[in-house]
């Protein structure tokens, strides 16, 4: 494993962490009715990052495709 394989490996199981306590917190804050706005935007962030480190890493990363539900009559 390379430095910069080991920095991103560091990143990303650090991000996986806190993404873990922040849903674990928030998760427990809806449950007692004390959720605030604030708590789901520093939720979508930090889940945002964590999307944003794991889409660099992975090399055969391909967007999602918008796909037609509808298929030709055969």
């Amino acid at each position: 494993m390379s430095k910069s394989e080991a920095e991103r490996a560091v990143k990303l199981a650090e991000l996986l962490t806190k993404a873990a306590v922040a849903l674990k917190a928030l998760s427990t804050a809806v449950l007692m009715g004390r959720v605030t706005d604030d708590e789901f935007l520093d939720a979508e962030r930090l889940l945002s990052d964590l999307v944003d480190v794991i889409r660099d890493q992975c090399e055969s990363y391909v967007p999602p495709r918008v796909v037609d539900s509808k298929r030709p009559a055969q």
